[in-house]
């Protein structure tokens, strides 16, 4: 039976008359690597704030594990939220000392949130020499403090360069490996592609689409496909009904396909036509591309 960690009902959040998060549905699965996308001023970090207790709902409801959302709960979730805060004086073990005795955990756990993070050589460093990834990093390791099932992240690569970006990545991905479940919000799309089992997209407060990122750019999908005897593979195409669109591209044929024809299939249609394909390109849309496209809406 498939396990809830997070789910939210008609979730709302007004500021007068601007309503930051209007009726929200969502549902987040033991395991999943929930992305929330969306432009500034989507709702991103005002959905993750009330689901946080951070902010009070205007309406609506959320539940953490099925149980609730007592605060207690909220113990089992490692969270970073906007900016990272920790005192520049101080050095790194020094910092996630105040975490974990805020967080009830043992210093012992210390060492191991900075290996992880790769932090664990400047743990005598204050943090006003730190880096922003390394902030970033820091950050993430506070998270991870005690192990939790859960961990929330809102835009946990923000600010920071291409190298930063991939530390960040790798420790999602890590983290995914172990069959935690995460929620983040992010606006760089690549990386939530890269990351990321399941999305949403939210648009000033409104959830435009929800799905697996399968499901999302599955039917974004075409072959480009080249032949010698275009003439002869163009009526081929035209008479196979598991098509749904066909464009003659010029150096290449643009063909949309059924959402369960795969490559080697059409490749063996042709071949039963006597025609020899010399190229046949998988072409999908990308998730940046697909999010462009639904904001548009």
């Amino acid at each position: 039976m498939e396990s809830s960690v997070f789910h939210c009902e008609k979730l709302s959040k007004s500021y007068q008359s601007l309503w930051a998060v209007s009726d929200l549905n969502l549902k987040v699965l033991k395991g999943q690597v929930f992305g929330l996308l969306g432009p500034n001023g989507s709702g991103k970090t005002t959905t993750l704030a009330m689901a946080l207790g951070v902010l009070k709902p205007t309406s609506g409801y959320y539940s953490w594990f099925a149980s609730g959302n007592a605060p207690a709960l909220r113990k089992r979730i490692g969270s970073l939220l906007e900016s990272p805060r920790f005192y520049p004086w101080l050095n790194a073990v020094q910092n996630l000392q105040i975490t974990a005795t805020i967080r009830g955990v043992a210093f012992s756990d210390i060492d191991r949130v900075l290996k992880k993070t790769g932090l664990y050589e400047r743990r005598k460093s204050r943090y006003e020499s730190f880096s922003l990834g390394m902030k970033q990093r820091l950050a993430i390791a506070s998270c991870l403090l005690g192990d939790p099932e859960v961990l929330v992240l809102d835009e946990p690569t923000n600010g920071i360069d291409a190298e930063g970006i991939a530390e960040i990545r790798d420790i999602i991905l890590e983290q995914r490996k172990a069959k935690k479940t995460i929620l983040l919000a992010s606006h760089i799309l690549d990386e939530v592609e890269k990351v990321c089992t399941h999305v949403a997209v939210l648009k000033k407060g409104k959830l435009l689409q929800m799905g697996s990122i399968e499901e999302v750019l599955g039917h974004n999908i075409w072959f480009e496909l080249k032949s010698a005897h275009k003439a002869e593979l163009l009526a081929a195409l035209k008479s196979f009904h598991r098509l749904k669109e066909i464009v003659d591209e010029g150096e290449f044929i643009k063909v949309v396909p059924e959402n369960s024809l795969g490559g080697d299939e059409l490749n063996r249609y042709l071949f039963d036509k006597n025609i020899i394909l010399s190229e046949l390109r998988s072409r999908q849309q990308s998730l940046e591309q697909h999010f462009l496209e639904v904001l548009r809406q």
